[in-house]
């Protein structure tokens, strides 16, 4: 059952017994099939999101050859090394 507040979020149907009727299955199988598409629907954008992180590390790893000192590991490393 989708919630009147937030029609993205699911509420669990309690019905006050472990039974499990086939309404509450046909419920729970229009929910599934709702979020695959919604998965479907959204799958270039999440692409675009992994792209968006991945760039963002290889940001941080040149970073890093550019200027070493600003990785405090590395600095600390040396630190250590040089005792």
């Amino acid at each position: 059952m989708v919630s009147p507040v937030c029609p993205n979020t699911f509420t669990i149907v309690n019905t006050g017994t472990d039974e499990h009727t086939e309404d509450l299955l046909t419920i729970h199988e229009e929910q599934i099939a709702k979020l695959k598409e919604e998965r479907k629907s959204k799958a270039t954008i999440l692409v675009a999101i992994r792209k968006y992180f991945q760039i963002l590390e290889e940001q941080k790893e040149l970073e890093v050859c550019i200027d070493p000192l600003s990785d405090h590991t590395l600095l600390i490393w040396l630190l250590g090394f040089c005792q």
